[in-house]
């Protein structure tokens, strides 16, 4: 290997691999506040990179680091006491702002990770090792920078007061995937054994993955249940299964994914790929919401946007990057192993949302998805339309069922002919259980 690179080890999560990174220009342990000035520092390309202590918005404005040429030319990144984070580039009394709220990426508990690492015209941000803002339009400073602020401005001033537990500034625009595995960590605050043994089976979408409607079945109708277990919405490790399988045990990572259910076929599914896999235990993990939708916008939340009306811009929305963050504290536990999307009632109750508009906001979906934890994906088309439709609900039906046609890692089961409750927008009991079975049977053949 050279000398002038270092590589970083895989986590041993289930996702992600070794990562080679430039050597850093700057590269600190548990700094406190500081101002630093080597050798080699420039505006040309540009990597930050901290992890601090994520304890929720400061009480006033503290900076993350500073880039300094002088008072009309630099960079900062800081935390607003508001629970904004803000980048700010000048350059030559031109000033460009970047607004984003903390809350909607940051757990508030144990630390966090954050990068920025830019040149002109490209600029990323990823949290937690998630990419989600990309600035192409921004005209960034031109010269050799005076220092750099780590933890305070660059002239001692609005100190960050959390602990710093690591600083890296690389004098290089790093590419997205060192981006990436630079930022993922497992200092989320959440006790976890990570056993390679365990299958972690996810559960994403709206109400029919939480199953609202429908009656607990007595546990003997599971056959694995001591391999079964239940990875809840806060993160930890139930290592008894029982139903409602959407538990959210002591509270949720994101408030977005609080509900939960009676009972869903998570646990008809887990049992079944237990049975195909008889050495491994299988824990699911529901990352649902009723009442949301994939285009439409009108409920709790849309599931995937961008703020694709900015010119230049590409902020990836809350909801997307809290349940892409999820299957990354899920895979702590555990392999990844599979994903089931069970979503489109809301959506089939728009009329103005086409088949293709629906098909290709689902692509994007898994497609983001599968950028960071990728496992096999099982699209559950709807069941049989209500007696009162809602006014979409065919051309939903027939966006899932091509789904495999336009993205090799999806594959359709339908739910059609499953019995429903009283509302006949849920499945009952035995729906359940049957749409379960079938699930975990594709499963298990594509593994």
């Amino acid at each position: 290997m050279s000398n002038n690179l270092i590589t970083r080890p895989s986590l041993g999560l289930g996702f992600g691999g070794n990562s080679t990174l430039p050597m850093p220009l700057v590269d600190l342990s548990n700094p406190s506040a500081q101002s630093v000035a080597p050798a080699g520092m420039k505006f040309d390309e540009w990597t930050f990179y901290m992890k601090f202590d994520d304890t929720g918005a400061p009480a006033s404005t503290q900076k993350l680091f500073n880039l300094q040429l002088d008072n009309t030319n630099y960079i900062f990144l800081h935390y607003l006491s508001n629970s904004n984070l803000q980048l700010v580039v000048e350059r030559d009394n031109t000033v460009q702002s970047y607004v984003f709220a903390a809350n909607d990426y940051l757990l508030g508990q144990g630390e966090a990770s954050i990068i920025l690492s830019g040149r002109q015209d490209d600029v990323v941000i990823a949290i937690n090792g998630i990419i989600m803002y990309e600035i192409e339009d921004i005209d960034v400073p031109a010269g050799v920078p005076v220092g750099l602020g780590v933890g305070q401005n660059y002239v001692g001033s609005q100190s960050f007061v959390r602990p710093i537990s690591a600083f890296q500034f690389f004098n290089k625009r790093l590419p997205n995937y060192s981006i990436k595995a630079l930022g993922r960590h497992n200092d989320f605050g959440i006790s976890y054994s990570y056993d390679s043994d365990r299958l972690v089976h996810f559960k994403m979408g709206q109400s029919n993955s939480l199953g609202p409607q429908a009656t607990a079945p007595l546990p003997a109708i599971y056959t694995n249940l001591a391999r079964m277990q239940i990875i809840t919405k806060d993160g930890a490790l139930d290592s008894s299964y029982q139903d409602p399988s959407s538990s959210n045990g002591g509270g949720a990572l994101f408030s977005n994914f609080t509900q939960n259910g009676v009972f869903s076929s998570g646990g008809v599914e887990i049992d079944a790929i237990a049975a195909a896999q008889p050495d491994k235990d299988v824990a699911v993990m529901h990352i649902d919401r009723g009442d949301t939708g994939l285009v439409d916008n009108t409920g709790n939340f849309r599931w995937l946007s961008w703020n694709l009306g900015v010119v230049g811009e590409r902020k990836l929305n809350g909801p997307a990057y809290q349940a892409v963050l999820m299957q990354m504290i899920g895979a702590l536990h555990g392999t990844p192993f599979s994903r089931t999307w069970w979503q489109g009632e809301k959506d089939a109750a728009n009329a103005g949302i086409s088949q293709f508009q629906y098909r290709s906001e689902l692509v994007k979906l898994l497609q983001l998805f599968d950028e960071y934890v990728s496992v096999p994906n099982i699209v559950v088309g709807l069941h049989d339309e209500p007696s009162s439709p809602p006014g979409n609900w065919s051309a939903i039906q027939a966006a899932q069922a091509e789904i495999n046609s336009y993205y090799s890692n999806a594959h359709h089961v339908s739910a059609a002919g499953a019995t429903v409750a009283v509302d006949e927008l849920h499945l009952d009991q035995a729906g359940y259980i049957s749409v379960g079975a079938d699930i975990a049977a594709q499963i298990n053949a594509l593994t």
